[in-house]
């Protein structure tokens, strides 16, 4: 309520802007400082096995709410062994941090990490506008205490005044501002020196025929938030002639800054306007006083606003935290984030390491430092394409490993420059000519042609940057043959979200004596509905005469929600089968096994609250500026999507084919989705979709004089496969792997596989095989 606001007795200075130093960025380099603490004094130095998470106190009443909520019993659990947490504040809030510390020592838990926890005895330094040389020497020297000044930005204060009874009222009042999409306070400030008037909207301002109740002409207008983007309420009181917008915020949601994203066209909109939130408390005593027929006025002003939390991660550098805690999840869970923050520096510094393994080819394929020269962004459209040119054949027959590794940073460093919204990223392998193959190296693609084979699948974070590993063996069999191959990144086309993106392959030995020899391509998903089995027909597969193992990879991820029922595919918990059975083919005739071997895997976790918190360590971005933690079906806001992958050697016999069936299904039954009924559900849903790629990977002793047929069964089962997927012969060669030797014993050797090949058909119809039609 207003009335429980201090009142204010002169209006807040708006700080000076002429400062001559420059922000430390983020992912600066910190050099090690000392800190006083009340157990001595402390070397900040991160290392190997050392980082830092810095929070400072001040006497902002959102964090004070946030850390009176907090749970320190479920802090302390979450704490990461190689992280420290240094505790802080300002000189006005020291008592409060004597007092958390004291909270602290008497919670559960506490003696377990009580090194990992540091509470600082001199305050922080307030920002400086002063010249360098009167500037105190720490202020400068440390860049952790001038990121918690400087980083915090400036918060938007309104000082509110009506009289009422003969009375003046004036109250002061907090607001969030917009994430860098519209005018700034600052220049409405520079244009309006007089107080502005409220004027009561009287609804939600979402579509060009909801008039405003009264005219905002030259005034503020008050509305309330929902049922639309933000975009969209600031474009119709512009429309209308207002001045400003205040957004009241809901009653049961968090006060955020003023976000915008695809698909509306934020700053090309022509928006001339600012607008904030203010709290639904404030809020509703403004618009009570309006309908009361009060004049109410407004005084914009700015606040310097600290950063919080600051981090320094293992390799000394300076880092936002993000948003804490994330939108929809509980405020007693508000330090447990803070901790997933250290968990995530662990994760990248596992990373690294593993770019760094002896032994292992790292072979670029987009590299940031030439995106930063030709200002060519990864954006929508029809994305990045790179030519890569990979070893000769012999060099590529020396790794039975791929891995993709893939980051997409913010342009400018800062996670404001991220794009805003959790999207589909995809790595792939494009059919290519000898002419597409002989262009450029990289750049914006125009003409891609057939990309089938997908590498990679990421999902952008909100509002973050994302680094992340994965698994892409099925695809090497495709690569053996070494030489220039045509890739594509790609996200939506329709996307305005800008990258720096890295992507590189890793390729190595496992000491093994096997190799992939053949990938070949399965299923594919589709809309998640009562048909959807009905689409994925058997299919029977040729397992190569020599093969010594054979492994299904799936990627797998559930989309759409708010259109049925079950809130499916994005957060409902679905399973994945995939049933094996042998077979032979002989006169036209295919003949089955009865014994039947099925797979599974459940896309647990869709719909959980704390489902994609608890994959930081596999990798997935914390403290995103969105709903993050809660789990979906395959995958995560900030992710990479590792594919499934099961050995099924058992299940299959060289020489014969495998008969595999593929079925989604929800409960363990096939789909019949409902529509949804009822106050869950939303205007903006979709329907359920499963996005899938499935191969068969088949495996054979790595390849020398003594395993050539071994090669030349593979390669000539992989051409077959290819040709089922409508390959051209002139882009045979971008699609073969292995290759063939052409010598008389070489071709000897394969007719004597065939002859026994045979012999082997026969035996197995003898032995229990019945004859099947064509749709198993």
């Amino acid at each position: 309520m207003l009335d429980g606001m201090d009142e204010v007795a002169e209006s807040p200075e708006v700080p000076s802007s002429n400062m001559d130093h420059q922000l430390p960025l983020p992912l600066s380099h910190c050099a090690p400082f000392d800190i006083k603490t009340k157990n001595g004094m402390l070397r900040v130095q991160p290392g190997e096995k050392r980082a830092y998470i810095f929070l400072i106190v001040s006497d902002d009443q959102n964090l004070d709410d946030l850390l009176e909520a907090s749970s320190f019993g479920s802090f302390f659990r979450a704490v990461p062994q190689q992280t420290h947490f240094v505790f802080g504040a300002q000189a006005d809030s020291m008592d409060k941090l004597q007092t958390i510390q004291e909270q602290m020592q008497r919670t559960s838990g506490y003696e377990e990490v009580k090194g990992q926890l540091h509470f600082m005895t001199e305050a922080i330094q307030p920002r400086c506008h002063l010249k360098r040389e009167i500037c105190q020497k720490q202020y400068y020297d440390n860049l952790v205490f001038q990121a918690v000044n400087e980083w915090g930005g400036e918060e938007p204060l309104m000082q509110i005044s009506w009289s009422e009874n003969g009375k003046l009222h004036t109250k002061k009042v907090e607001a969030k501002g917009d994430t860098g999409w519209l005018p700034s306070i600052r220049e409405l400030l520079q244009e309006q020196t007089d107080p502005l008037e409220f004027a009561n909207w009287g609804g939600l301002a979402c579509d060009d025929s909801d008039n405003p109740q009264e005219s905002v002409q030259g005034k503020i207008a008050v509305v309330r938030r929902g049922k639309c983007a933000f975009f969209e309420k600031v474009r119709l009181a512009q429309n209308h002639g207002a001045s400003a917008v205040v957004i009241v915020n809901s009653e049961d949601g968090d006060m955020v800054s003023l976000s915008c994203g695809s698909p509306d066209p934020c700053k090309s909109a022509g928006l001339k306007i600012p607008a904030v939130m203010m709290s639904h408390e404030a809020g509703g005593e403004v618009l009570n006083l309006l309908k009361k027929r009060v004049t109410v006025t407004n005084r914009f002003s700015l606040k310097n606003a600290i950063q919080h939390f600051v981090g320094l991660d293992h390799f000394s550098r300076l880092r936002e935290i993000g948003q804490i805690p994330p939108r929809g999840a509980e405020e007693s869970f508000a330090l447990t984030f803070l901790a997933l923050e250290g968990e995530y520096y662990a994760y990248e510094r596992n990373l690294e390491q593993k770019l760094s393994q002896p032994n292992a080819l790292i072979v670029p394929v987009l590299e940031q430092s030439k995106q930063k020269e030709s200002g060519i962004l990864f954006s929508g459209g029809s994305g990045l394409y790179s030519v890569v040119e990979l070893p000769d054949e012999a060099t590529m027959k020396d790794f039975d490993k791929l891995e993709v590794y893939a980051s997409l940073d913010c342009p400018g460093g800062a996670d404001k420059d991220c794009g805003e919204w959790d999207y589909v990223v995809q790595l792939l392998l494009c059919k290519a000519n000898e002419k597409t193959l002989s262009q450029t190296s990289w750049g914006k693609a125009t003409s891609v042609g057939s990309c089938d084979f997908e590498m990679g699948r990421f999902v952008t974070p909100y509002s973050r940057p994302g680094k992340w590993m994965i698994d892409a063996t099925a695809t090497l069999p495709l690569l053996m043959g070494g030489g220039r191959h045509y890739f594509l990144l790609k996200q939506p086309y329709w996307s305005q979200q800008k990258y720096l993106a890295d992507v590189r392959f890793v390729f190595s030995s496992s000491g093994i004596h096997e190799q992939p020899l053949l990938s070949i391509p399965l299923f594919h998903g589709g809309i998640f509905d009562q048909e959807y089995n009905s689409r994925h027909r058997p299919m029977n597969i040729d397992i190569p005469y020599l093969t010594s193992r054979a492994e299904i990879h799936s990627v797998i991820t559930g989309h759409g929600w708010g259109e049925d029922n079950e809130n499916c595919a994005e957060f409902c918990v679905t399973q994945h089968r995939f049933s094996l059975r042998q077979g032979v083919e002989i006169d036209g005739e295919t003949y089955a096994s009865s014994d039947e071997h099925v797979y599974e895997t459940s896309l647990d976790g869709a719909g959980s609250e704390m489902g994609c918190a608890r994959k930081v360590s596999e990798g997935v971005t914390p403290n995103q500026y969105g709903t993050w933690q809660f789990g979906r079906a395959g995958w995560c806001p900030g992710s990479a999507v590792s594919p499934w992958v099961v050995d099924v050697t058992s299940s299959v016999k060289p020489g014969l084919q495998a008969i595999i069936t593929y079925s989604g299904l929800f409960n363990n039954s096939q789909y019949d989705p409902a529509a949804c009924v009822g106050d869950d559900c939303v205007d903006q849903g979709f329907p359920a979709e499963i996005r899938m790629r499935s191969y068969l990977v088949i495996y054979g002793k790595k390849q020398g004089s003594l395993q050539a047929p071994a090669a030349a069964r593979a390669s000539r089962s992989k051409l077959r496969a290819m040709e089922r997927m409508q390959v051209s012969s002139s882009e045979r060669g971008v699609w073969s792997g292995a290759g063939m030797a052409g010598s008389l014993s070489f071709c000897f050797m394969i007719l004597l596989g065939m002859i026994s090949l045979h012999l082997y058909q026969r035996r197995a119809v003898r032995q229990g095989y019945n004859k099947i039609n064509s749709s198993v």
